[in-house]
């Protein structure tokens, strides 16, 4: 019973002791907090060319599910040839899904073309939204800016 008693004290000797609450240096994200971008308003309903909308709603739908089906280590493109299931040639921004959560993709940049405005080796937590709206625009879709709020 003594050692049994012993033991328990010197596990939670250990366990109290300073230096266990000091925050490791090799947590998940090495130290770097990853940068968020956030969801952003549905595009198609905003288009230039207003003739479109109903391509603009297919492309968002089937770019919906794409996303949705990410998972740990995929990779994809970013710029070039965006949300494509196949990283070719054209791709400038190369990533992979290091984490999932509710509505957002942890995404590590391995390749960054110069130019691009990615820097490799950065996390960034995306928004599905932001994802979607990635890939129409990488169709052509550009979207009138949202109109302001009006002020109460």
């Amino acid at each position: 019973m003594t050692r049994i008693v012993a033991l328990f004290a010197l596990v939670l000797g250990g366990c109290l002791a300073p230096a266990a609450l000091v925050p490791m240096p090799h947590n998940q994200d090495g130290g770097r907090r990853p940068a968020r971008v956030g969801p952003i308003s549905n595009r198609c309903p905003r288009l230039v060319e207003p003739n479109r909308e109903k391509e603009c709603e297919q492309i968002r739908f089937d770019a919906i599910n794409f996303v949705r089906r990410l998972a740990v280590d995929d990779q994809l493109c970013l710029q070039g040839n965006p949300l494509s299931d196949g990283v070719t040639g054209r791709c400038k921004v190369r990533a992979f899904v290091e984490d999932v959560g509710p509505k957002s993709i942890k995404l590590e940049i391995r390749h960054a073309d110069p130019g691009t405005g990615f820097q490799p080796m950065a996390d960034h937590w995306y928004h599905e939204d932001a994802l979607v709206d990635l890939y129409l625009d990488s169709w052509g879709f550009e979207a009138r800016p949202p109109e302001p709020a009006a002020a109460k």
